[in-house]
């Protein structure tokens, strides 16, 4: 009984060597990907805000449409991708309240990440996050974790469906691609992280910080700087499907053009 009980421990421990290792393969893979068609859009004007980026087969950019929210409400912007910087031709969709933008620039582009076919995801599927986490680094960086609930959410003035992935997604990693690890394929687009003044205890702070006669603008500085050093640990993405039907969208727009 105990030599039939040490093989059956060595047997669990060699599947989960192996799972492991088949992980740590998929996870190289995606990084590869990633590494070709993960890049920055960077506004051009003096306040360089960014947001991630991802290619996509048909010579297109899927990005966060709150982008131009941080540029002066245009997309005077470019494409930082591979060590090269990209010319933004169009915007060929904009959908706001969905948060996903596919845009065209005017110089060759690579092949691009795939697409799931499918919307059809599972609490647990684990994933990857790909962006530019603080603007910072010249290849993309990624954070593992899983799609780990669903929510709606108020934005732009409707209740909008979203993903939640545990995962260290930060400032910078909005627009950016979710993969599936075990497909390598696109399941999401980063929308944005948790923000620390949504945190029931910091709210509390913040309304201190009121009564104790702290300006509106110091207050507003004061988070601004929180969320920019701040880690929560949970981050949002669009749904599947949304962001589907936005790239669908576009396509059909770019083969009118």
């Amino acid at each position: 009984m105990k030599l039939i009980a040490t093989v059956g421990a060595a047997a669990v421990l060699l599947q989960g060597s192996a799972a492991r290792a088949d992980q740590e393969a998929q996870l190289i893979a995606a990084y590869k990907q990633a590494q070709e068609n993960v890049g920055l859009v960077r506004c051009l004007d003096k306040s360089a805000s960014y947001v991630s980026a991802f290619v996509i087969p048909g010579q297109l950019v899927v990005t966060a449409s709150h982008f131009k929210d941080l540029c002066g409400n245009t997309w005077n912007a470019g494409l930082w991708l591979n060590g090269r910087i990209y010319s933004i031709a169009r915007v060929v969709v904009d959908e706001e309240t969905m948060d996903v933008a596919v845009l065209e620039v005017r110089e060759p582009l690579p092949r691009g990440l795939t697409l799931a076919k499918s919307t059809d995801f599972r609490r647990g599927t684990a994933v990857a996050a790909f962006g530019f986490p603080f603007g910072l680094g010249a290849n993309p960086s990624g954070t593992v974790g899983h799609l780990s609930g669903s929510l709606v959410e108020p934005y732009k003035g409707k209740d909008v469906a979203r993903w939640s992935i545990d995962a260290s997604i930060n400032v910078g990693n909005s627009g950016g691609p979710v993969v599936a690890l075990r497909t390598g394929q696109v399941v999401s687009l980063v929308h944005g992280t948790f923000a620390p003044e949504n945190v029931p205890i910091v709210a509390v702070f913040k309304k201190d910080l009121a009564t104790a006669g702290v300006s509106r603008p110091m207050i507003d500085r004061f988070y601004d700087v929180l969320e920019q050093v701040t880690q929560i640990g949970i981050g949002f993405g669009v749904t599947g499907g949304d962001m589907l039907s936005v790239i669908d969208k576009a396509r059909k727009a770019k083969a009118k053009k």
